[in-house]
């Protein structure tokens, strides 16, 4: 669920690059960074991208340790991203460098190095919590580099999720006017207390509904859009 908020030179190990402290983009390519509230789903996020890009056959899982960006042996272990550390895929003719920043406030610093070299972000916000007290520290970062931003509302499918309340915590943490360029879609749950399951999305620039495919389907199956009108 996405809001609207108003590569280095390297050495390269497994697919993954750690970061040195100058960027050398040019032409089609960008540099991306993921920032967030330790636990906000980062390195999930990732994995997803690299997915959906075509860059890794099969996405990886924190709890499983064999995450893409999560490479050092501590970061398997203990389940969290220590180091920033950078994948690069293509995607609609361009070449993104993607690169994973940790959470929690310990490792600030490695949050600081990426965000000097970013061209843009995506700020995770878990569904459940809402921005949190790392959120704003990142969010500080990347403004007082000027780095542009989109938040993307994580963890829909949580129990206790709440579109609503994470949007506006942003307005209220982060003291800004968050744009919903996208709405969630409900479908009930056919129990009792007349709970409804989070489906999907409406894109509301595009005006398509997206629902996602059932849990297990393959990629590029069990999913549909649809036109809305709005």
């Amino acid at each position: 669920m996405v809001v609207r908020l108003v590569l280095p030179a390297t050495l390269c190990r497994r697919g993954v690059c750690r970061l040195s402290t100058r960027l050398f983009g040019s032409g089609n390519t960008r540099n991306v960074g993921i920032i967030a509230h330790i636990d906000a789903g980062k390195t999930t996020t990732t994995e997803r991208m690299l997915l959906l890009a075509g860059a890794v056959h099969a996405a990886g899982e924190v709890d499983s340790g064999d995450t893409v960006t999560d490479f050092l042996e501590q970061e398997r272990e203990r389940g969290i991203t220590i180091q920033s550390a950078a994948t690069s895929f293509g995607w609609r003719g361009a070449a993104v460098s993607l690169i994973d920043t940790p959470g929690h406030i310990d490792f600030t610093v490695e949050v600081e190095r990426a965000v000097r070299v970013l061209d843009g972000a995506v700020l995770i916000v878990d569904a459940v919590a809402g921005a949190q007290a790392q959120t704003e520290t990142v969010w500080r970062q990347a403004r007082r580099h000027g780095v542009p931003a989109v938040a993307f509302v994580n963890k829909m499918d949580r129990e206790g999720a709440d579109w609503e309340s994470a949007a506006s915590s942003l307005a209220t943490r982060l003291q800004l006017r968050p744009l919903r360029l996208q709405l969630p879609l409900y479908e009930p749950a056919g129990t009792a207390d007349g709970a409804q399951h989070f489906v999907g999305a409406v894109d509301l620039v595009s005006g398509v509904a997206m629902r996602w495919r059932p849990r297990g389907a393959q990629l590029g199956t069990g999913s549909r859009s649809e036109a809305v009108g709005l």
